[in-house]
Formats: C-alpha cells, structure tokens, sequence
C-alpha cells in the first residue's frame, strides 16, 4: 500500500503503546508526535493541526471521551480523531462519540494491517489515492 506521509498525533497514558505504535508508523516515514497525559494531548489537538489522531480512550485524568468532547466543535482535528481502546464500547458510547465527530475505534490489541487500513482510510479523505 502506498500512503501519504502524515503527521500523526498519538495520545495515550501507556509509553509502551505510543513507542510501538510510533516506531511502526515512523518506519513507513510518518511524524509522530507522543503524549502519555491527556491534558498535553488536549492543549496539543487544541493548538495544533494533525492529519491523524490516535485517542486511547481510558485514560487518567481525562478520558478520550472528555478530551473529544471538550474539543470545539469547529476543531479540523475532530474528524480526524480514531479512537484505540482495549475496552469494549457500549453502543450508547458509540453512538455518542460518533455523533461528536470521531472517524472510528480501533480495538486492541490490533494488527498492522487494522492500522494500514485507517491510514489508508484517511488517506483517502485526504483525497489521496492508494
């Protein structure tokens, strides 16, 4: 798969997660940026604009539900949010992140190929072509 490189934010308290998730996308040349707090990820969404958000959504502090719903509405970045979680998420949360804007929910633990695939998903959004 060919991709655009991107700029890719990832947010979650886990260090062990953000750095195989980074070292992964940075081999396929993208730039990463990692947060381990949530209220850094938030100044950093609110402040600076990504083409791909990684959100864990259990978190201290401020949970990747809070986190998106304090974003305003009008944020370039809330369409670009993908939440990861090793949870499952009730329908009701679904449903309620969805219709806040998030682009969808990937479950850990998960493959390269789930991650290919929202790549390329944005990729797409992007207007580019694989």
């Amino acid at each position: 798969m060919k991709f655009l490189l991107m700029k890719i934010l990832i947010i979650d308290d886990n260090e062990t997660i953000t750095k195989a998730v980074s070292k992964v996308l940075k081999l396929k040349g993208h730039d990463c940026i990692l947060v381990n707090e949530s209220k850094r990820g938030l100044k950093l969404i609110s402040e600076n604009e990504y083409d791909l958000v990684l959100l864990d959504l259990a978190m201290p502090e401020l949970t990747g539900l809070d986190l998106v719903k304090k974003l305003k509405p009008s944020s370039k970045n809330l369409s670009k949010v993908v939440i990861f979680t090793a949870m499952s998420v009730p329908p009701e949360q679904l449903l309620e992140l969805k219709a806040l804007g998030i682009r969808s929910i990937l479950k850990k633990p998960f493959s390269l190929t789930d991650l290919d695939q929202i790549i390329s998903e944005q990729n797409s959004s992007l207007g580019i072509s694989n």
